[in-house]
């Protein structure tokens, strides 16, 4: 597996991650420990999580699936979302507590405590602001994430662009930078063949800050696995119990067949092409 260094960092990931956000919620236990097991003996060892998915149940899955495995892999969470309960009605259901979550320094210290101990693990090698907090001054929240840094708590910290922008990233790293804090390694954005928007103005800021884009959703959720044919959603897939992702399919699940049949082309081409001329 072809490994990536986050800039200057020091930390090497491979350029294939597992995504855990479905631990606890659409998969159980047996599951994700499986799938992280799978993932560890194919040679992926960036795990990218949240601490408020199932209320911290995905870390705690990763945990038991790691075992004494901890140190084999990169391990990066989030801080800052509201609180992901769980399901109802096929639609997820988040926490009203304020007092868990924002970007606050007294709320990043307190989730912090509760990741490590979850993970099993004095150590994230990632830890990324999960949603944009305008309540919060963005310099408490770099300096309290300096801090972890310089208590060993945390290796790197990176941006989700969830709600965040190119030019959130370029307030941030302009404070890091006059104030002499950890500047964010990485930056999260939803890209994929068929959401490219990333491309407009979140790459090239990330190119100038020399980081590591992390795409998110790079499948679409699973619309470019393969198994979406024909406008169909297969009975019991991720998407068919996702009401709330419904609205993104229409367009894009004639955009799927249109891609197969591009790809099968290729195919064509590669398979019937001359190889090599042996000597």
């Amino acid at each position: 597996m072809e490994m990536r260094e986050f800039g200057g960092t020091g930390i090497r990931a491979s350029v294939v991650g597992l995504g855990c956000n479905n631990f606890g919620i659409y998969q159980n236990a047996a599951q994700a420990v499986a799938v992280v097991r799978k993932a560890l003996d194919v040679g992926i060892n960036f795990l990218d999580m949240a601490g408020e998915h199932g209320s911290g149940l995905e870390e705690s899955l990763v945990a038991e699936a790691l075992g004494r495995r901890r140190k084999e892999v990169i391990i990066a969470t989030k801080f800052g979302q509201a609180e992901m309960l769980g399901l109802k009605d096929g639609d997820l259901v988040f926490s009203e507590d304020k007092t868990r979550q924002g970007a606050s320094r007294r709320w990043i210290m307190q989730a912090v405590e509760e990741s490590l101990t979850r993970l099993k693990t004095d150590y994230i090698d990632l830890y990324q602001v999960h949603v944009a907090d305008p309540e919060t001054p963005r310099e408490e929240t770099l300096r309290a994430l300096d801090d972890l840094v310089r208590q060993g708590k945390v290796r790197a910290i990176g941006e989700a662009a969830t709600f965040a922008t190119a030019d959130d990233l370029n307030a941030s790293q302009a404070i890091a930078a006059a104030n002499g804090l950890t500047p964010f390694a990485t930056m999260e954005a939803n890209y994929s063949i068929l959401v490219r928007d990333a491309e407009k103005t979140i790459i090239p800021a990330l190119r100038d800050h020399k980081m590591r884009l992390l795409p998110y959703m790079p499948l679409a959720s699973g619309l470019l696995s393969g198994k979406y044919r024909g406008g169909a959603i297969p009975t019991g897939s991720r998407l068919d119990r996702m009401p709330f992702m419904k609205g993104f399919l229409p367009q894009n699940l004639g955009a799927i067949d249109r891609l197969q049949a591009i790809a099968a082309d290729r195919a064509e081409i590669e398979v019937s092409a001359p190889g090599p001329v042996q000597g």
